[in-house]
């Protein structure tokens, strides 16, 4: 039986009594998981819809570049803690690009952007077809919701 070290279970669970659970092959029960509180509402994403325009348009949205969060993270805004920057950075990028419009922009078109608006990688068929799933899935989530309703 292997052992569990302490360097893969997080600071707040290390006490006594979790690591022994844990330790304990018969425990089956899950360890809660940590989210991080939902701190920006979508009215507070207007920062990049007003600094970035040739970026973030609402109606007609451009692919972004696989890892534009590093290239934002690394524009030097003195008014902004670099933690405050990357949760926000986070939080806006997952609500934009799980909108329907971008990920019909992904399906559409056939470049993806940089953070100045360069075009930077291709967008692979399996890109395209992945967000073919989740817009499929999206609209039988929606037809399930009207059923029982």
């Amino acid at each position: 039986m292997a052992t569990l070290t302490l360097k893969f279970i997080p600071k707040s669970l290390q006490t006594k009594q979790v690591v022994s659970k844990m330790k304990n092959p018969t425990f089956a029960k899950k360890l809660p998981i940590r989210r991080s509180p939902k701190i920006f509402k979508k009215q507070d994403f207007c920062f990049m819809y007003e600094n970035y325009p040739h970026l973030f348009n609402k109606d007609k949205p451009i692919p972004l570049k696989k890892g534009i969060i590093k290239d934002f993270y690394n524009v030097k805004n003195p008014n902004i803690k670099k933690h405050q920057a990357l949760i926000y950075l986070r939080e806006f990028f997952k609500y934009y690009t799980c909108r329907d419009e971008y990920l019909q922009a992904i399906m559409n078109e056939t470049w993806r952007h940089d953070h100045l608006g360069n075009v930077c990688e291709e967008i692979t068929q399996e890109h395209k077809a992945y967000a073919q799933a989740i817009i499929n899935d999206k609209i039988k989530n929606k037809k399930k919701l009207k059923v029982v309703n």
